[in-house]
């Protein structure tokens, strides 16, 4: 009887810490993805190039304040750098005839040396990478925003950096990512 009851105690403690999970969705309007790329314009000058996508939808479990998992899908179609020839050719570098999406699941939170990071899975043109992302975390009433960016290379994601004309410009083999994401507490 009493291996019961304590059994019981143990369902019911489980049962509650699953109904203390709050689900949050990402809030499209108040949240931006980007790439930064630099690229080498006739051997000598360094030309930005910036790509920004509100195009952004999914999730995180949150418990007790804190991040437990979550998955934020962004749409390779929705990045935008004021120049459509060139918003063409990423899209195919990204991969977009058979991935559609740029992917990156949240397995959980840690601090290190006082610095929050997002870790979890990347998932660029079918090629999943382990990451940690630096951010910064806001929390104001029903809402939770994560803010941070990371230096990846094309070739972590079996991609080749962009050229144009060969050798009059080439983007280096590092590029900018980074992200303002907004969630908002579910009803």
């Amino acid at each position: 009887m009493k291996s019961l009851f304590t059994k019981l105690f143990i369902l019911l403690s489980l049962l509650a810490s699953l109904q203390a999970n709050d689900q949050y969705s990402v809030d499209a309007k108040h949240s931006t993805v980007y790439y930064k790329s630099l690229a080498d314009v006739l051997f000598f000058i360094d030309n930005s190039i910036l790509g920004v996508n509100q195009k952004i939808q999914g999730q995180i479990n949150v418990a007790d304040n804190k991040l437990i998992n979550g998955k934020i899908i962004i749409d390779i179609k929705g990045f935008d750098t004021d120049n459509s020839f060139r918003d063409s050719d990423v899209m195919s570098i990204l991969g977009y005839e058979t991935e559609q999406h740029i992917i990156f699941t949240i397995n959980k939170t840690e601090l290190r040396d006082g610095q929050l990071y997002l870790l979890g899975d990347l998932e660029v043109k079918g090629v999943v990478k382990n990451i940690a992302m630096p951010v910064v975390k806001t929390f104001i009433d029903d809402s939770i925003t994560y803010s941070g960016k990371l230096d990846v290379k094309y070739s972590d994601f079996g991609m080749t950096p962009p050229t144009l004309a060969g050798f009059i410009k080439k983007a280096k083999e590092s590029l900018e990512i980074g992200a303002t994401i907004a969630f908002v507490k579910d009803n």
